[in-house]
């Protein structure tokens, strides 16, 4: 059946619209008097389509199988296109195949590189407030827009929870930074375990997009697969609640392992 359904995606979706005689599927659809005289008989005796006084129309039966092939098409589409990106994350990696209905994927392989990086650090100049996990230390334009938005400019809140692998590095470059953040209410750092994929949760007056980004085995920036859905976004919030649950304060951390410059 399910078979059937994507082969005749076409019909279910014109007779979900409204009823329709074999006549007005022949001039909506392009198909021969032959193709759409066994499409409907095979989705007939599927129970997908019943003929009415009106004309042949979709069965409540019709409308979910419908509804399933709709978005397994889209999350194909967008599983398909992100293929080479999600194959550099773990197998075994935190998943929802809901995230990828509809999604967009934005990648080194589809864009040139420098259009990659500007996008996603768009989305962080246009938001008013930011959630999200890194892996590996971000691109210098992307921190330089964070401070200056959260710290320096104050219409940006974020709060980022980073592995604790990557504070020695950074705080090495960013000390006066890091140190400011503690005395910030518009950014917060927290300290996690190491998760399986970077994620952003971007919301812009009101609106929020889910990110899911993906970096290379030398912890290079491939790209990401963004969805604004509210399945996707859903999905993303419990991972990102969850890798909250499991973190801990930037000072709590930094306390006994890192020496603040002073005033910091």
């Amino acid at each position: 059946m399910l078979d059937l359904a994507l082969a005749r995606q076409a019909y279910l979706e014109r007779l979900a619209e409204r009823p329709a005689w074999k006549r007005d599927l022949i001039d909506d659809l392009g198909d021969s008097r032959s193709t759409v005289d066994r499409a409907i008989e095979a989705l007939t005796d599927a129970g997908l389509v019943v003929e009415r006084d009106d004309g042949f129309a979709t069965t409540y039966a019709g409308r979910v199988l419908l509804d399933t092939v709709t978005e397994a098409t889209a999350i194909a589409e967008t599983a398909g296109a992100a293929a080479e990106l999600a194959a550099n994350l773990p197998a075994d990696a935190p998943r929802d195949h809901r995230f990828f209905a509809g999604g967009e994927v934005v990648s080194m392989d589809r864009f040139p590189p420098a259009q990659v990086v500007e996008r996603i650090t768009e989305s962080l100049a246009a938001a008013d407030r930011v959630r999200g996990a890194a892996v590996a230390p971000n691109s210098e334009q992307f921190i330089e827009v964070l401070y200056q938005r959260t710290v320096v400019e104050e219409e940006l809140r974020m709060e980022l929870l980073l592995p604790a692998s990557l504070f020695p590095a950074l705080f090495e470059r960013y000390a006066d930074r890091l140190a400011a953040s503690l005395e910030s209410e518009w950014l917060t750092f927290r300290v996690i375990d190491d998760p399986p994929y970077a994620l952003y949760l971007m919301t812009a007056d009101g609106a929020t997009t889910a990110q899911l980004v993906v970096h290379g085995p030398h912890d290079n920036f491939l790209g990401y697969v963004e969805n604004d859905s509210e399945a996707a976004v859903e999905w993303l919030e419990g991972r990102y609640a969850d890798y909250r649950r499991r973190s801990r304060p930037l000072g709590e951390f930094a306390a006994d392992r890192l020496e603040w410059p002073s005033g910091g």
